[in-house]
């Protein structure tokens, strides 16, 4: 289970204003990621909970209701848990190491390399 919410109370997260929240459960834990964009983009900080009510209450105290959550697809297997599009780093289903941060992108049914820092 994936959502997220876009957040209007004015709240920091290490020196910048908050945009973004999104619970993500993975296994027995759940994920919180903080975002400093409303853009499809890595979080800036995540906290863990031991259930999805934990989490949720965070969020309600960042101005959060039940009413704002947008439900996202499942993480895709090899990628990062706190974009909502597939994107993985490169080389990691198959172990290449790739220097930089070349990532890939689910475009369709390609797998499409960018770099999302320079964009």
């Amino acid at each position: 289970m994936r959502k997220y919410s876009i957040i209007r109370d004015k709240t920091l997260c290490k020196g910048e204003l908050l945009k973004k929240v999104m619970i993500c459960e993975v296994g027995k834990s759940v994920l919180v990621f903080l975002y400093t964009t409303e853009e499809d983009f890595f979080s800036c900080d995540s906290k863990t909970f031991d259930s999805v009510s934990e989490a949720e209450l965070y969020c309600r105290r960042l101005g959060i209701t039940s009413f704002d959550w947008i439900v996202a697809d499942d993480c895709l297997e090899y990628c990062n848990l706190d974009w909502i599009a597939p994107v993985r780093r490169k080389g990691r289903v198959d172990g290449t190491f790739y220097s930089g941060d070349i990532y890939e992108k689910l475009v369709g049914s390609d797998w499409i390399e960018f770099e999302p820092f320079k964009e």
